[in-house]
C-alpha cells in the first residue's frame, strides 16, 4: 500500500521531577540559566535538569527510576527522597537545596511544600491572560547581592550581624507595604541581604506641565515594614539554621522565627524605614554600618 505511514513502535518518556523557579520581585519564572542538579554524592556525576519550553526544570536519570522513566510497565519504585541543589551561574540568585519525594511528584509540578510565617509574596499576582496561572507550585529564588537591579525596581539592602558580631546568614527580610507584603529576600553567608521588590504606589502622582502644587517623582517617598526572621529550632532556640556555608535548604530558610531589628545600639526596636524613589535603602543600625538583628528568645 503507497502513501500510507505506519506506526511501528511509539516511546513514551516520563519525568518524575519539575519545577518552575519564580522571582518574587518580577512575578516571573526563571527559565534560564539556572544550575538545578541531582548529586548522588561529592564525587560522582550530577544528574543536570533541563528545561522545557515552558520553562520547567525537567530531570530525568535518576538513579532507581528508569524504568519509570522509560514506561516500561513495570511496579514503579518505593518512593525515594532526592536532595536536589539549585545554582546562578550568572549570581542573579541565591542558592540553595530542598529535599524531593519521588517519584511520587509525577502529578504535576514539584511543590516544595515549605511552611512561612509571613504572607508568601512569591505567590502569582499577576493579572489575568499571565502565561503563569494562580495556584501553580513554584519554587522561589531569592535576589543574590551582584544582582542587576531589573528596570523601575526598588531595592533594600542590609548587611546583618548579630549582637555577638557573627554574620546574619541565611535570615530572610520580609518588606512590606501598608500592611501587604511587597517583598521577600534573604541574607547570603556572610550576612549581606538583597531585597528587590516593585516601588509601592505613588502617594501623590506628578502633574503635566509641572506647576504649582505638583509633585516629582524623584520627590516620592514611602513608609516600609521590614520583618526579619532568623534561626531555627524549638521555641526556645536561636541558634541559626544548620545551613553549609555554600547553599540552605529551602524550607529551613523560611521556617526561621521572626526576629528584631535594632535602630540603634540602645536597643530601640526598629519600626519602619524610608524609601525614596530612584535610590536604594541601605538599612543600617546607628551609628554602626551594619544591622543589628536579635534573634527570638534572645536579649537584645
Amino acid at each position: 500500500m503507497s502513501g500510507c505511514l505506519v506506526t511501528l513502535e511509539r516511546t513514551v518518556l516520563f519525568a518524575p521531577f519539575g519545577a518552575l523557579f519564580w522571582d518574587p520581585a518580577t512575578q516571573t519564572p526563571v527559565r534560564t540559566g539556572l544550575e538545578v542538579v541531582y548529586r548522588p554524592d561529592p564525587l560522582s556525576v550530577p544528574v543536570r535538569a533541563v528545561p522545557n519550553r515552558s520553562g520547567v526544570f525537567i530531570l530525568r536519570g535518576l538513579p532507581g527510576l528508569g524504568p519509570l522513566e522509560r514506561g516500561t510497565g513495570e511496579e514503579p519504585p518505593a518512593t525515594g527522597r532526592y536532595r536536589i541543589e539549585v545554582s546562578d551561574p550568572q549570581q542573579r540568585f541565591l542558592p540553595m537545596t530542598f529535599a524531593a519525594d519521588l517519584p511520587a511528584l509525577l502529578s504535576g509540578l514539584f511543590d516544595p511544600g515549605c511552611d512561612f510565617a509571613g504572607s508568601p509574596p512569591w505567590e502569582v499576582r499577576s493579572p489575568p491572560g499571565s502565561p503563569v496561572s494562580p495556584g501553580l507550585p513554584l519554587v522561589p529564588l531569592f535576589s543574590a547581592p551582584g544582582r542587576p537591579l531589573p528596570p523601575g525596581m526598588a531595592v533594600l539592602r542590609a548587611q546583618l550581624r548579630t549582637a555577638g558580631g557573627e554574620p546574619g546568614a541565611w535570615a530572610v527580610l520580609a518588606v512590606s507595604s501598608r500592611g501587604r507584603g511587597i517583598g521577600l529576600g534573604a541574607a547570603d553567608a556572610n550576612g549581606l541581604a538583597t531585597v528587590v521588590f516593585p516601588y509601592p504606589e505613588p502617594t501623590a502622582l506628578p502633574l503635566s506641565p509641572p506647576g504649582a502644587g505638583s509633585a516629582r517623582l524623584s520627590d516620592q517617598t514611602w513608609t516600609l515594614d521590614v520583618q526579619a526572621y532568623f534561626g531555627g529550632g524549638s521555641p526556645l532556640s536561636h541558634a541559626p539554621i544548620a545551613a553549609p556555608a555554600t547553599a540552605p535548604d529551602l524550607c529551613d530558610l523560611l521556617g526561621q522565627r521572626p526576629a528584631a531589628l535594632l535602630a540603634d545600639e540602645s536597643g530601640t526596636a526598629l519600626s519602619s524605614v524610608q524609601l525614596r524613589y530612584g535610590r536604594e535603602l541601605v538599612v543600617r543600625t546607628a551609628p554602626l554600618s551594619t544591622l543589628l538583628l536579635v534573634p527570638s528568645g534572645s536579649p537584645p
